[in-house]
């Protein structure tokens, strides 16, 4: 009988801390298992009171054939930055973007001769077209994701 006052009062204690753990949390923090504060982002709070970010591992770069099927790589060398593809992906798409802006801005004189005027209205439109299959092939590899076409 003399168990279940004991209990209870411990009950109450935890109850009582845990309430006030949580009216003293900083907006916007998690507490992680060790009792330190954390972002949503990852940082965490030292000891000392310092914020510091935890270090997150790079996944590694996928090898043909380990798991991955053809889309799930595509999306992987296309929209990871640590991949040398991804990378040379977001150049390639940077100059052709600069490109289209240098062509506009050439076209829009009126002393351009039309024969130039011609080829830099192709050339824009083949360029568009590269941007329309390099966007096809990124929904693609995201599985057609309708999420993908709004953002």
């Amino acid at each position: 009988m003399s168990d279940t006052p004991d209990t209870e009062d411990e009950d109450a204690e935890r109850i009582a801390a845990e309430e006030a753990s949580r009216e003293d949390a900083p907006k916007g923090l998690l507490r992680t298992p060790s009792g330190r504060w954390k972002t949503p982002s990852g940082r965490v709070k030292t000891a000392s009171g310092r914020w510091i970010r935890k270090a997150i591992a790079a996944p590694a770069e996928p090898k043909p054939g380990e798991g991955l099927d053809l889309q799930d790589r595509i999306d992987w060398y296309l929209n990871e930055p640590a991949s040398v593809p991804g990378r040379i992906a977001e150049v390639v798409i940077g100059l052709l973007i600069l490109a289209v802006v240098a062509i506009n801005v050439v076209t829009s004189y009126q002393e351009v001769p039309a024969g130039l005027r011609t080829f830099l209205t192709g050339l824009e439109t083949t360029i568009t077209i590269v941007f329309l299959i390099e966007y096809l092939v990124r929904w693609w590899a995201k599985h057609f994701s309708v999420r993908y076409l709004f953002t």
